[in-house]
């Protein structure tokens, strides 16, 4: 008979997205671009109707984002009626976030006899803004090519961009230093802005993590680690929209990071009975057998700072950092998104035994929930800690299987098969398990 000790147990979360998109307006004064930082206004309904809904303040208390959440931005086009119609206009707010496929905007590339090797044009570089007289100012590298000679060279002439389907763009007289690295191109420096260019538009909306600042600002980040620390220098170059846009705003989180600094959690499951005497066919189906629900609690030292997770989640790289129990005590308190998160309640995990070679399977709950109760306990000769209860909102799972941190896929000789790719070309690395 085998006997096991809680520390197998712990717990992993995944946000859960906000039901429907928030509305705002973004306009010019609401970027600050020397701090790369925005802010804009949003509804909140307080529920007296004597104080007026539409809150027009900062503070990160009326920001119905978190730090650490994953949002999409996107911009809509609304008619004299207020419904809304496409095209979208572009989303002037990220300086990277170019439609460098668009057949509108400059293209460039360099020719290979300038930096040698065979690369033949296959690099090439959008021009992201343009001065009074179209010369160039920035430009991103979309593709920084192959088979090119490393080196440095000054001097270099931007030439028509042809390989791709989308048009070249208009512009003459620009020349830049490139420098390349393992044959790619790594580095664009303009040094001759030259004339006529014209700058690639900007897509109608972007995914990126936010940093929410105790103002009620907001930054954006490429990764979920950069946006928990929040410093200027990680996080996205903001440009100002040349007038006012209506936005949409919505939470995308997708994965599922280790809750840390647990020291334990408890959890129950019941079966309801529901009276099905009043329900047509199809519903008594589904409902006589009644409802699994669940309630629970957990018990964690309170940390809001970043610190590494167990060892088994560090290889899976930066999408695996891990969730504090500040997460949790902020969602108590969100007013209009609810506080909703989903789990995986770990009771056996096999750690270094989840290997190709011995195939231990994992034990763990799979459930939606929702925090109900946030306790802190703060005492001058003790650590920290914060107790969260929280009921479930959908059915629990028990699974018994190989842990799904590691994910299969089929055998490929490509270089990429120790590769899956996520919707938004993100790559997860997996573990090589039959």
């Amino acid at each position: 008979m085998g006997a096991f000790l809680g520390q197998y147990g712990f717990i992993t979360l995944k946000r859960d997205d906000i039901g429907s998109a928030l509305d705002t307006v973004l306009d010019p004064a609401d970027v600050n671009v020397s701090k790369q930082r925005f802010s804009v206004d949003f509804a909140l309904d307080t529920g007296f109707p004597e104080v007026k809904d539409e809150v027009q303040g900062t503070g990160s208390q009326v920001v119905p984002l978190i730090t650490g959440d994953r949002i999409e931005i996107w911009t809509e086009n609304i008619d004299a009626n207020g419904s809304p119609v496409k095209p979208r206009v572009p989303l002037e707010l990220v300086r990277s976030n170019v439609d460098a496929e668009s057949d509108t905007g400059s293209k460039r590339t360099v020719a290979t006899a300038d930096v040698g090797g065979t690369g033949s044009g296959t690099f090439w570089y959008a021009v992201e803004e343009v001065d009074s007289s179209g010369g160039i100012v920035s430009g991103y590298i979309q593709d920084g090519g192959y088979d090119y000679t490393d080196g440095v060279y000054t001097g270099v002439d931007l030439v028509n961009y042809s390989a791709g389907p989308m048009a070249a763009g208009p512009g003459s007289n620009a020349t830049a230093e490139i420098r390349i690295g393992d044959g790619t191109v790594q580095v664009v420096t303009i040094e001759t802005a030259g004339t006529g260019y014209e700058a690639c538009p900007y897509q109608p909306d972007c995914l990126k993590y936010v940093h929410v600042d105790e103002m009620g600002g907001l930054r954006l980040f490429d990764t979920f680690s950069d946006s928990l620390s929040g410093k200027k220098e990680k996080s996205e170059l903001l440009i100002a929209p040349t007038s006012a846009v209506s936005l949409k705003i919505k939470t995308r989180n997708s994965f599922f990071r280790c809750l840390a600094q647990v020291k334990g959690f408890s959890f129950t499951t019941s079966r309801e009975s529901i009276d099905v005497t009043r329900l047509g066919d199809q519903f008594r189906r589904q409902f006589e057998g009644g409802l699994i629900t669940g309630q629970g609690s957990l018990s964690a030292i309170w940390d809001f700072r970043f610190r590494e997770c167990d060892d088994m989640h560090e290889a899976l790289g930066s999408i695996a950092y891990p969730e504090f129990a500040q997460y949790l005590a902020q969602l108590c308190i969100r007013i209009n998104e609810g506080a909703n998160f989903a789990a995986k309640l770990f009771i056996y995990y096999p750690g270094d035994n989840a290997t190709v070679v011995y195939k231990e399977p994992s034990v763990w709950y799979e459930v939606q929930c929702q925090v109900t109760n946030s306790a802190m306990e703060v005492s001058a000769d003790r650590v920290i800690t914060t107790d969260i209860d929280f009921v479930s909102t959908s059915v629990f799972g028990l699974f018994s299987d190989k842990p799904p941190l590691y994910l299969l896929m089929e055998e490929s000789t490509s270089s990429f098969s120790q590769f899956i790719l996520d919707e938004d070309n993100e790559p997860i690395l997996l573990q090589d398990v039959d």
